[in-house]
């Protein structure tokens, strides 16, 4: 007599189906964790592919300092102004930008050394004549910081308060630059240099005797 199979317990079936779903919430719950740990590394592989950003090139008399020292002297003066400090490389994307002249005449002189200072300089004064400014400011800059003598002197006598022209190469007058720049004319041997020196600083000096902070702040620098 063939033996009765039993059906099967319900316990049983209840096992085998949690037994079952628990596989399943286990798979999903490490697919889960892969996908989660795949997904910053995509965003940072996308983001080291992506380019940079372009660098900005500054304007030809972006308003900045000459050095580090010299924009903290600045800071302790009141009332001094910023000195512009022009960038000689030219932007190829700005051929006609303001000051373009007189840059391509310096990258010219610059690949034929010696630069003619002289010739930058005669440049420079046609330039201020047709009222190119800022050329003329490049040009004579560019000069007198390599020591040419008058191109210092140009410069200082537009930067002191004596000497000052409004619509001139100078916004305003600045004794300190003015300071600067007969200085490096002295040195050049310009004898105009030290006496406008001179001048210069008794007239500084009076306006400190006076009480005036910005000219007390100019002689603490000059001594």
């Amino acid at each position: 007599m063939e033996s009765e199979q039993l059906p099967q317990q319900p316990g049983n079936d209840i096992k085998q189906r949690r037994g079952g779903v628990g596989i399943w919430i286990a798979i999903v719950a490490i697919v889960t964790v892969i996908a989660v740990l795949l997904v910053p590394g995509e965003e940072k592989s996308d983001r080291s592919k992506a380019p940079l950003p372009p660098m900005e090139r500054p304007s030809l008399l972006a308003s900045s300092e000459g050095s580090a020292s010299e924009g903290a002297n600045r800071a302790s003066v009141p009332g001094a102004t910023t000195e512009k400090v022009p960038s000689v490389d030219a932007a190829a994307s700005e051929p006609r930008g303001p000051g373009a002249a007189a840059r391509t005449l310096i990258r010219k002189a610059q690949a034929n050394p010696p630069v003619d200072l002289e010739a930058l300089w005669e440049h420079a004064s046609r330039f201020e004549e047709q009222r190119q400014l800022d050329d003329a400011y490049l040009l004579y800059y560019f000069t007198a910081s390599r020591g040419y003598g008058p191109a210092a002197m140009k410069l200082g006598r537009e930067a002191d308060p004596a000497g000052f022209r409004p619509g001139g190469l100078f916004e305003k007058p600045d004794e300190l630059q003015a300071h600067k720049w007969y200085g490096i004319a002295a040195r050049a041997g310009i004898k105009e240099a030290e006496a406008a020196l001179q001048v210069l600083r008794v007239r500084v000096e009076k306006a400190a005797a006076q009480g005036s902070e910005r000219a007390h702040g100019l002689m603490l620098l000059w001594k």
